[in-house]
């Protein structure tokens, strides 16, 4: 199961976490796992390079963290 845990500071989020697996297909054939990893690569670059805003993403086996 992929599990996504967010990190807030009042209304505003401070850093989100992603990790886990799917389950659809064996690791390195999951298409779903593909397709969150490619979601949250997006959002992070949307954050630094389109919005200017510092964040700091590290990515791991199974976990994606992004904080802003």
């Amino acid at each position: 199961m992929i599990t996504a845990k967010f990190l807030k500071d009042g209304d505003r989020i401070r850093a989100v976490s992603v990790y886990g697996h799917a389950d659809y297909s064996d690791e390195g054939m999951d298409i779903v796992c593909a397709s969150v990893s490619s979601s949250l690569q997006t959002i992070a670059n949307g954050i630094t390079e389109v919005l200017q805003v510092a964040a700091k993403v590290c990515v791991d086996e199974n976990l994606i963290e992004i904080n802003l």
